[in-house]
């Protein structure tokens, strides 16, 4: 009796969150338009591009998630476990994705997408890995995801002003990069007559010391190697050789003393004229310069390319994310799939993905010589963030879409663009971002083993880091605890998953 009230009131709660979510079959003023209910977020103005794209499309949305609800997936899971879907469906998990697809709340869309979808079929051919990305392991696509675009996001920033105060160029090696940094500790480049310099800082609490990793080629969790085997990086020679060494700039004090807990990093390092470099995201850090030109005379905070690591090359690491958790879906209770994929296909032409990016022509872009440029209104309001303009009227809401860089160009600082471009010319990034994909069982298993080596592995950086615990005496005992959490069963799961990317 107890779990059939709390059914009930689990059903009522959801029609606090949602308001008519329909089948797709209101016609009111609209006219000959067809109206789908949409579970997603709505824009804050009334002409958005999503009234734009109805006379394009013959589609008109009806927006039923309430602005009071506050929790998304909650109100979600009980629209689907009451029936009571709206026609489309927004999410920003490819696994409930899957899993809403496979019990069978969404529709498989493999058969539309052939015969309806033209502008995304195209794309998914010439995007293997996007397919492989978003099909279940049953073989069918349940959703149509957000594709972000452009190749990379984070990167190197040295304060050029001090390496001018002090004579030097930027390091190019390791070598050079230590040597850099002893000067930046010993010879007062903030002209304080104080010893306060912190050659390096990290992102925050959280990361440690993890953005340093790509000096020395390693990770804290499973990489694959170029001969297609997945090893886990912390139990590999590179890891121990990443280990020990900052472990000795640590002791030196070229490392942030409070590295581990510290927050607010850049603003702290940056704003008091005190931190040197740090391995940080290009768009946010590119902004400090401007920030804090007032209070920093001479502030100098520029992109600097990877010193080249313990093996001789220049790499970053991390390529920027396609992302393809977020999208939507077409939900069972639709009575119009094959209209509303070819409205989800709209938004993967020319014209739907310029709108989808841009906005609205003339009043949030203009088109110069034959490409949309963002209004004054977006890219320098007073109020709101690029991003935030463009979402008042329906633009970058991580629906299913593909994203343009160029419009990111347009509003982040010319020093991020800068250096992501620099980063890309060179090829310091990875070539190809690898995505691969996990079966049911091997999804909640890798999370179980993830969840406890993380821990300990947390662990015993900080130990090792601040000198607490001796590496070197230490480190067979550290290997076999990892073995004792799971680390070889982790490293099956990620084999297997890496295998199946390689075949398909």
């Amino acid at each position: 009796m107890k779990k059939l009230i709390a059914t009930l009131l689990s059903i009522t709660l959801i029609a606090s969150l949602i308001t008519g979510c329909g089948n797709g079959e209101k016609s009111g003023s609209n006219g000959d338009l067809l109206e789908l209910t949409y579970f997603g977020m709505k824009p804050t103005t009334e002409k958005t591009i999503f009234t734009e794209a109805e006379a394009k499309t013959g589609v008109s949305v009806d927006f039923v998630l309430s602005e009071n609800t506050t929790d998304y997936a909650q109100a979600l899971a009980l629209s689907i476990a009451s029936k009571d879907m709206a026609d489309i469906i927004k999410h920003s998990s490819r696994a409930d994705f899957i899993k809403f697809g496979m019990q069978g709340a969404l529709v498989p869309l493999n058969d539309l997408i052939e015969k309806h979808a033209p502008n995304y079929k195209k794309f998914l051919d010439e995007n293997p890995d996007v397919k492989k990305y978003t099909t279940a392991s049953d073989g069918n696509i349940y959703y149509i995801p957000f594709v972000q675009d452009g190749e990379t996001s984070t990167g190197w920033f040295i304060r050029q002003d001090w390496l001018d105060k002090l004579g030097l160029p930027q390091p190019k090696t390791i070598e050079e990069f230590y040597n850099t940094m002893v000067a930046f500790r010993d010879n007062d480049p903030n002209g304080n007559g104080q010893k306060d310099e912190v050659p390096m800082f990290g992102m925050g609490a959280g990361e440690g010391v993890s953005s340093f990793y790509g000096l020395f080629n390693t990770s804290n969790t499973v990489m694959y190697q170029e001969d297609g085997k997945a090893v886990y990086a912390p139990m590999e020679e590179n890891f121990k050789t990443a280990m020990l060494t900052l472990r000795k700039w640590y002791e030196e004090k070229l490392i942030d003393g409070e590295i581990f807990t510290r927050k607010q990093t850049r603003e702290y390092f940056i704003g008091n004229d005190l931190g040197g470099v740090v391995h940080h995201w290009f768009g946010s850090t590119a902004s400090y310069t401007k920030r804090f030109a007032d209070s920093v005379p001479g502030l100098n905070f520029v992109p600097m390319a990877p010193p080249a690591g313990i093996d001789g090359v220049q790499r970053e690491l991390e390529r920027r994310d396609k992302g393809m958790n977020e999208g939507w879906a077409i939900s069972s209770m639709n009575k119009h799939p094959e209209e509303t994929m070819k409205y989800f296909d709209f938004w993967w032409s020319e014209e739907g993905r310029r709108m989808a990016n841009f906005g609205i022509e003339g009043e949030t872009y203009d088109m110069v010589d034959g490409k949309p440029q963002l209004k004054e209104i977006i890219t320098n309001n007073k109020e709101k963030t690029a991003v935030a303009a463009l979402n008042d009227y329906g633009a970058q809401l991580n629906f299913g879409f593909w994203q343009d860089f160029s419009y990111e160009e347009q509003w982040a600082d010319p020093i991020a663009v800068e250096g992501m471009r620099m980063y890309v010319e060179n090829k310091y990034v990875p070539e190809k971002l690898v995505k691969v994909t996990y079966l049911e069982n091997e999804e909640s298993e890798r999370t179980k083993l993830n969840g406890q080596l993380n821990t300990y592995l947390n662990e015993m950086i900080q130990k090792w880091i601040l000198g607490q615990e001796d590496i070197e005496s230490g480190y067979d005992a550290f290997i076999k605890q990892l073995k004792n959490l799971g680390a070889d069963e982790l490293v099956k799961i990620e084999q297997a998953a890496y295998d199946r990317y390689l075949a398909e």
